[in-house]
């Protein structure tokens, strides 16, 4: 009688035990989601923010491949570049955004989200770097916002590739 009742207790702990996980793991992937899709906005918003200040003036990072000191050129990139950034920047948000359609996110959904966002810092960080020789250049808040932004969702996106929502292909 008595091994009865504790196979039944012991059943029943476990399976409030397995809805508990579950739904922790729900709340932690859903704000996996919503923080790439926000983190990914602000990404978006910080390339129009001032990335050097040149004097009076500033330069956004949209704005770098045709930005000129007298007649000096800043960087010379190319304007494709920054066009293959905003594509990275625009698919890493659509992988949060799909991920919410589709009610939960994916391994290759959160790892594909992890390579735009690392790709959108590591180039921001190669151009933060080339403009750093520049003593005349001071950095701007866009650098900042780009850096901490993409790095956040970066953060957000591995955690969404090493406990996924649930198994979709």
């Amino acid at each position: 009688m008595y091994g009865r009742i504790l196979l039944v207790r012991s059943i029943a702990c476990y399976n409030r035990r397995r809805e508990w996980d579950q739904d922790a793991r729900d709340g932690h992937m859903r704000a996996s989601k919503y923080a790439i899709i926000g983190l990914g906005a602000i990404v978006l918003v910080g390339a129009y923010l001032p990335f050097v200040h040149v004097g009076a003036s500033s330069v956004a990072f949209i704005d770098l491949p045709g930005a000129h000191i007298g007649e000096a050129r800043i960087v010379d990139l190319h304007p494709a570049a920054i066009i293959v950034t905003f594509l990275m920047i625009l698919f890493g948000i659509l992988m949060g955004i799909w991920a919410h359609i589709r009610q939960g996110m994916a391994r290759w959904q959160a790892f594909l989200a992890v390579m735009c966002f690392g790709a959108i810092l590591l180039r921001v960080k190669a151009a933060r770097d080339y403009l750093a020789a520049d003593v005349s250049l001071e950095p701007g808040s866009g650098q900042y916002v780009l850096m901490v932004a993409a790095g956040g969702a970066v953060l957000f996106g591995l955690l969404g590739l090493f406990k996924p929502d649930r198994e979709l292909s």
